[in-house]
């Protein structure tokens, strides 16, 4: 049977390079800058570390800085409700991603989004220190009032919210759109919705 491999403990990368394990422990967790550690040293203690294989345990660092460096991107389980296409919700993740953030999708039923015994608990149970909300059609209101009131950090996508909302104002897009038509003569136009009824501009 192979045996697994193991991430290396800073003691093991302490020995490895030649300096004390609290030197190692505050290069990889960007702290280098702050006590003088000098590039060279910081950048061979990085070395080490990769060609070691070495992989952070999530577990304590949360543990230690009460931050998990990871949201949650909330949808409904009823797709009508959660529309959000494939390209966006990739391109959600790279951006975190490149900050050092990573993305959970969960997925929970209306009854959920309105417990209020889960909803105040949900960033510890899911891991995560805020929540980006897909949730554009239907919203229970209670769902509403519950993160509001429990001041869960949260960003609504697609959805106008009081703030902390980001939203396409397609109704303004449009506007803007007729207008230049208008003044360069055009006069029969109109502005298609799907799902919603039509509109006419005068």
């Amino acid at each position: 049977m192979t045996k697994k491999r193991t991430s290396p403990t800073l003691r093991e990368i302490a020995e490895a390079v030649g300096v004390d394990k609290s030197t190692v422990s505050l290069v990889l967790s960007g702290k280098a800058r702050k006590v003088r550690i000098s590039p060279a040293r910081e950048a061979q203690i990085i070395e080490v570390a990769r060609e070691l294989h070495f992989r952070p345990n999530s577990a304590a660092r949360a543990t230690r800085s009460g931050a998990f460096d990871s949201v949650a991107l909330l949808m409904s389980t009823s797709g009508s409700y959660s529309t959000m296409s494939p390209r966006t919700q990739c391109t959600i993740h790279d951006e975190l991603a490149a900050r050092d953030i990573s993305m959970l999708l969960t997925r929970l039923p209306d009854e959920k989004l309105t417990d209020e015994g889960l909803v105040p608990k949900i960033l510890r149970q899911v891991c995560v220190d805020g929540l980006l909300i897909n949730y554009t059609d239907h919203i229970p209101a209670k769902m509403i009032n519950i993160i509001r009131d429990n001041r869960i950090p949260s960003v609504w996508i697609n959805s106008k919210q009081d703030g902390d909302c980001i939203f396409p104002d397609d109704l303004s897009a449009a506007l803007a759109a007729t207008q230049r038509l208008i003044a360069e003569g055009h006069r029969n136009i109109a502005f298609l919705n799907f799902g919603h009824a039509a509109k006419t501009f005068d």
